[in-house]
């Protein structure tokens, strides 16, 4: 996420600076209004007033709303691959697929592609899943068990692998990564079990960027990665 200037904001002119504690700490409009109360600028009156005065979050107002937490928001989007011959193409999917494992599920298939479709999901860029539907049923990996506690896409997952949803306790007790499922689901594609496992278990890498990886094991990391870079956060 992008931190502006919190000392002084370009979007705004030069006017009367008032002395803080600390120095120049405010400035006026030709009103003589102290600018903290509704701008960009982290002064005095952004303590003083209680508010939520946008020097960071940027949405232009003074209120703490849905667009302030779109900011803090990681990257979310549901995505298809789908193979002819060697070739890949990429395209996102509507948000319904986000909804549950049989929503993504009936997406995929309405494809009706005889090559290999293979669905991205990331959620906030907190977690991801890669969903392959194979003849008579489905392939998953789950890259964070945990996520199934706040969301259904999640949970169903760990249905379909018939994997319990940790309790409270447990996500609480662990940092670290916990992946779920068939580390073995793009073996057929040169991408075997043990390279799965060293994305999946990689603390440091975002959802997004975990799903990058995969992608350029498979081949489609350019296509995937463009994807993202054109998802804003909070989207879907």
């Amino acid at each position: 996420m992008s931190t502006r200037d919190r000392t002084r904001d370009p979007l705004f002119s030069a006017g009367d600076e008032t002395e803080g504690p600390d120095g120049p700490a405010a400035t006026r409009d030709d009103g003589g209004r102290a600018a903290g109360d509704d701008d960009l600028i982290r002064d005095d009156a952004d303590y003083d007033d209680g508010d939520d005065d946008d020097y960071v979050d940027g949405d232009g107002d003074d209120d703490d709303d849905a667009a302030d937490d779109d900011d803090d928001a990681g990257v979310t989007f549901a995505a298809v691959a789908v193979r002819q011959d060697t070739a890949w193409t990429v395209r996102t999917l509507r948000d319904r697929a986000l909804r549950g494992l049989d929503d993504l599920l009936a997406d995929l298939r309405s494809l009706r592609s005889e090559g290999v479709v293979l669905g991205f999901v990331c959620v906030d860029d907190d977690w991801c899943a890669l969903v392959r539907p194979v003849p008579g049923g489905v392939r998953v990996l789950l890259s964070d068990a945990t996520a199934a506690l706040d969301d259904d896409l999640a949970a169903d997952i760990l249905d379909e692998l018939d994997v319990d949803v940790p309790s409270e306790e447990e996500a609480d007790e662990t940092d670290e990564p916990w992946p779920e499922g068939e580390f073995d689901m793009l073996e057929d594609l040169g991408v075997g079990e043990q390279i799965l496992s060293v994305i999946f278990d990689d603390e440091d890498l975002y959802a997004s960027d975990q799903l990058i990886r995969v992608a350029e094991e498979l081949g489609l990391g350019d296509e995937l990665s463009d994807l993202v870079d054109g998802c804003d956060p909070g989207d879907a």
